[in-house]
């Protein structure tokens, strides 16, 4: 095996779960070469034809932070396409949502969150309201297209006949030992008390009060099959083992069906959160039903993972593969925005199989086509780059035509549906190689060029990088999780942008007059660029008299 072989990663936090995702293996193999600064210890093995890599958490490690850090080192070293979070969490039982100690919760998409919100992440605002602002993305297409197979499939099946009961039977089988462990542990070990109602102490609810219990209707079925749950995970730096405050942060959020401390960490991390429910996020929680619920979780991501197709081997392309690059020159003197910059590695940090596309939004002279240019001439060392002017189908056709005879697919005469056929087919193929796109100024979809777009981009591989005025397109052709919609310039960075502009330096004397020019101009690039170099122009000081300001 090489490490551009393991395509999956699986993160657990703590050590049972580990044990439990290592128990659904059905092949392990040798340890394999990391990067130096990779300072995870992994587990290699095979779950049906995929390769799978496969790290824990520190011991005695949780949270956030070293989950990211985990996923960011697994990353160093293995070409990962999407990853699983498998452990375990803390279920929220509602009479519409009949959560179990020992079922699965899965994260996925619902209402304004991606499948994951980090509860205790937010900021204050006017009149003492509280915004989140900790909400992950949604997991990468290819799991949430396995999800819905699996869920479609399960509809069909009784639970016990799934084949996630028969890994959990197979295991106990062939392990007796381990299934005393991780076995089910009992219907009447599986207690819901009231919300108000704090545990007196002890390591079990044997002296707690009976009549505090919530009666729930029994099982319908067999309550050794786990059932599985879809819905928002809450995900926090703090243990919640508070029945009234599990319940005001379930309120505030609208609605979540479990608690854990670690996938929030995994924003950068393309994910799906697969949790087995070990306790009801009260004061009652123990760790009596953790081995069953981790070994719940991973026979889950086991069988989900089943419907997802082999992965294609890492393929680095050779250094001297030369590199086509048609783009516009770009402004030297462009400052870069942190806002942005910070958005777009998270986007590309989430680019798993198939295509990424990513939108600029935002009123003309904002610096949407700017921003497309740094970002172009930043990836020409090591993908093809292709700028497509999309003004108008003409403009769009013509530049296509351009790429396909750059690339050698297109002749000089070759008409233009013949020409854009050839372009998209070329692209999508394995022999483009890596490739970034760049659709500048695609304002209107209507028309010709809507129809024009509908059939010659590429669809399967690559990335497009689109800037636009109108944001009605990001539901179109962009997901609404890959759109960076543009504001006016930071204070420091339309001062930063000035400075570089117009050669003037930042002194006590000029500081205050550049500030209020820059107020005046609503801190919007074009402006600023344009005040700046007017002032270079004219060889004055932005506190000239007011025959300057007013042709500024």
């Amino acid at each position: 095996m090489d490490p551009a072989d393991y395509r999956i990663g699986i993160i657990c936090a703590l050590s049972v779960e580990m044990a439990a995702v290592h128990a659904m293996l059905d092949e392990e193999y040798p340890k394999q070469t990391q990067t130096d600064r990779d300072h995870n210890d992994y587990t290699f093995g095979r779950i049906g034809v995929h390769d799978v890599v496969i790290a824990c958490l520190p011991a005695g490690i949780m949270g956030i932070a070293p989950a990211a850090t985990v996923a960011k080192d697994m990353c160093r070293s293995f070409p990962i396409a999407f990853g699983l979070m498998v452990g375990v969490g803390g279920g929220v039982w509602s009479k519409k949502t009949d959560v179990r100690l020992g079922d699965v919760v899965v994260g996925g998409p619902e209402g304004p969150y991606g499948g994951v919100v980090q509860w205790d992440s937010g900021k204050a605002e006017k009149g003492g309201m509280f915004v989140r602002t900790g909400a992950m993305h949604k997991p990468p297409p290819v799991l949430l297209n396995a999800v819905q197979g699996l869920r479609a499939q399960h509809w069909k099946i009784k639970r016990g006949e799934r084949k996630l009961d028969s890994f959990l039977c197979g295991l106990f089988a062939d392990k007796p030992d381990m299934g005393e462990t991780f076995g089910f542990q009992g219907v009447e070990n599986d207690i819901l008390v009231e919300a108000d109602y704090e545990h007196g102490g002890g390591h079990t609810c044997d002296q707690c009060d009976a009549t505090r219990i919530v009666d729930r209707t029994p099982m319908p079925t067999d309550p050794t099959a786990p059932r599985i749950h879809y819905g928002v995970i809450a995900s926090g730096s703090q243990v919640v083992k508070h029945g009234i405050t599990r319940d005001k942060i379930i309120e505030s959020l609208g609605g979540a069906i479990c608690f854990e401390m670690e996938a929030a960490g995994l924003d950068d991390f393309p994910c799906l959160v697969v949790r087995g429910i070990c306790d009801y996020a009260d004061s009652h929680k123990n760790k009596r039903w953790q081995p069953y619920a981790a070994v719940t979780a991973a026979a889950f991501a086991k069988e989900l993972l089943g419907l997802v197709n082999k992965l294609e081997r890492a393929k680095p392309e050779r250094p001297d593969h030369p590199k086509h690059f048609i783009v516009p020159r770009r402004n030297p003197n462009h400052v870069a925005r942190e806002d942005v910059s910070r958005e777009m590695t998270k986007f590309l940090k989430r680019q798993s199989i198939g295509q990424v596309r990513i939108s600029v939004c935002g009123l003309g002279g904002m610096g949407k086509t700017q921003i497309a240019l740094d970002f172009a001439h930043k990836s020409r060392n090591n993908y093809h780059v292709f700028w497509v002017h999309t003004s108008t189908a003409n403009n769009f056709l013509a530049d296509f035509a351009s790429i396909g005879r750059a690339v050698g697919v297109v002749g000089d005469h070759t008409q233009a549906p013949e020409a854009c056929a050839a372009v998209q087919r070329w692209l999508d193929s394995e022999e483009s190689g890596n490739w970034r796109m760049i659709l500048d100024n695609l304002d209107d979809m209507s028309d010709d060029l809507g129809k024009v777009l509908a059939t010659a981009l590429p669809r399967h591989r690559g990335l497009i990088f689109i800037t636009s005025r109108n944001e009605h397109i990001v539901g179109r052709i962009v997901s609404e999780g890959f759109c960076v919609r543009l504001n006016e310039m930071s204070i420091s960075e339309a001062k930063q942008a000035f400075q570089k502009l117009s050669g003037i330096s930042d002194t006590n004397r000029e500081s205050d007059a550049t500030n209020q020019l820059l107020e005046q101009l609503g801190y919007l690039p074009l402006a600023v660029a344009q005040a700046a170099a007017y002032i270079r122009r004219q060889r004055i000081s932005t506190g000239s008299n007011s025959k300057h300001r007013k042709a500024i």
